[in-house]
């Protein structure tokens, strides 16, 4: 494992990962084209600064605010949401539906419809992802909660990672 990798102890595990990352706008070259349309259309993915900070249930996660982010400037950004999350492990969630029925339970939604939500297996497990804004809900932002395989599902809010190469090890 590189020096670069972040480590976030959770309840029976722990997630390894090359840091959070946000999509963000390319930037527009005027000696080529100048066109700011076609660098908001091209999405790059940058690194997330943030501040960890250790609770009793998980890792506290709050990005930087925009002016404090190295790898992107404030007026690259298409949406920010920089509320703080707790990243933790979800007891007793172990598939699809026990997540989506914890993450309606935590937004007080009744149902959701099943265009809210995808999923995506990867080497590690699945990865669950709910359109908060297909729901109506501020901010607008995908959810993301993983299930990795034989552990309980964790929950990253907001955070994106780098989904295939993530890891998990016992803690």
């Amino acid at each position: 494992m590189s020096d670069s990798q972040l480590r976030i102890p959770l309840t029976d595990t722990c997630l390894v990962c090359s840091g959070f990352r946000l999509q963000v706008a390319g930037r527009p070259s005027l000696e080529v084209d100048g066109d700011l349309l076609w660098a908001v259309e091209q999405r790059i993915w940058r690194p997330l600064a943030v501040e960890l900070l250790a609770r009793s249930h998980g890792v506290q996660v709050t990005p930087l605010s925009p002016d404090r982010q190295p790898a992107f400037e404030a007026q690259q950004l298409l949406a920010w949401c920089g509320e703080a999350v707790l990243v933790r492990q979800l007891a007793q969630v172990e598939d699809i539906p026990g997540a989506l029925a914890w993450w309606q339970a935590q937004a007080g939604i009744a149902s959701l419809p099943a265009q809210a939500w995808d999923s995506v297996s990867y080497a590690w497990g699945c990865l669950l992802r709910v359109d908060r804004g297909c729901l109506g809900l501020a901010p607008a932002v995908f959810e993301y909660l993983l299930l990795p395989t034989d552990r309980a599902a964790v929950y990253l809010g907001h955070l994106a990672l780098d989904w295939r190469s993530l890891r998990f090890i016992p803690r």
